[in-house]
């Protein structure tokens, strides 16, 4: 899990999903999936979660080694790399 740099907001990830929140109301903000990996058999989850230092994006590393990362508040829930 990674707190947003002011606090207001938690990333946790589980399996191959990373949920956003909001920390004062405890409602969830939105739900992020990983695509879909061409061979099950080297299907990876979550390992960390960080954001940048200015809250802009959300990066996600992977068990695998790959790293992928979305805007922090993104308007579709596509990862952007």
């Amino acid at each position: 899990m990674a707190f947003y740099p002011d606090g207001s907001r938690l990333a946790t990830a589980f399996g191959r999903q990373v949920k956003l929140w909001d920390i004062r109301s405890g409602q969830e903000l939105l739900t992020l999936s990983l695509p879909e990996v061409a061979n099950p058999s080297n299907e990876t989850g979550v390992a960390a979660l960080a954001f940048s230092p200015d809250g802009q994006r959300l990066y996600a590393a992977l068990a695998d080694g790959t790293v992928r990362y979305w805007e922090a508040m993104p308007a579709s829930p596509a990862p952007v790399r």
